[in-house]
């Protein structure tokens, strides 16, 4: 009696814990957003350079060919060596059952990467060219970007941050109330903010499943989009 009496007073005080974690007053809660669409300037691309056979000195030198390769281009294009970084060598073995009773086939499979800035998108055309002839390229991500990217999210929190209270303002106005201060501002949804105070549970994303092998954009795009947005507990009045 006396442990079902403890996993009662344990169950309550639970429940009480997380009903703690509402406020105890009346509240809004509403999320501001806010976008702009902008012509890039400098892209970061990722180049993944990877190979394997049965012999790794092979191997090795064919990734490596490779690499020099990629850097030749860049070279060409004036890219400045701080805005490029390569990884050492990365390994790994296959082991490979032919047929059965056979022996096992061995393969080692080799890759380095390339990280590269490149701030005059003028080279793009060239660069695409030049990379289509280097061999073992097996992906390529390029992500567009812009040089005032800082100074554009400043304006955009600012604009988020009014939608969220015009937002607001609306909805409690559909119920003859007015809003108050802000109690809560939050970049990351109130949820997962919450797991990282109490170590709960929080919302897990989707594994990260690798793209197949791709080329980078053979045409730089005419506009990129760059957005945010704000999570605000408003006090109602």
């Amino acid at each position: 009696m006396k442990n079902i009496l403890m996993l009662i007073s344990a169950l309550w005080m639970a429940s009480a814990g997380n009903a703690a974690v509402l406020p105890d007053y009346p509240f809004l809660f509403e999320t501001g957003t806010a976008q702009i669409d902008v012509a890039p300037d400098l892209a970061n691309v990722e180049i993944n350079i990877a190979e394997r056979g049965e012999d790794p000195a092979k191997v090795f030198a064919s990734v490596n060919a490779s690499i020099a390769a990629t850097l030749d281009a860049l070279t060409r294009l004036k890219v400045p060596t701080a805005d490029i970084d390569t990884s050492d060598i990365q390994r790994a073995v296959d082991y490979t059952r032919v047929e059965k009773n056979a022996s096992t086939k061995v393969q080692y499979i080799l890759s380095r990467q390339v990280k590269v800035r490149i701030r005059d998108l003028s080279v793009w055309p060239t660069l695409m060219a030049d990379l289509a002839k280097v061999s073992h390229i097996d992906a390529m991500n390029s992500d567009f970007q812009s040089s005032s990217r800082n100074a554009i999210y400043e304006k955009l929190e600012e604009q988020a941050a009014r939608d969220a209270q015009t937002r607001a303002q609306r909805s409690a106005g559909y119920f003859g109330r007015k809003i108050g201060a802000a109690m809560a501002i939050s970049r990351l949804p109130f949820h997962t903010v919450d797991a990282i105070f109490t170590g709960g549970p929080s919302y897990m994303p989707a594994p990260y499943i690798p793209p197949g092998n791709s080329t980078g954009n053979l045409h730089v795009p005419a506009q990129i989009t760059l957005s945010t947005s704000v999570n605000v507990l408003f006090k109602l009045e």
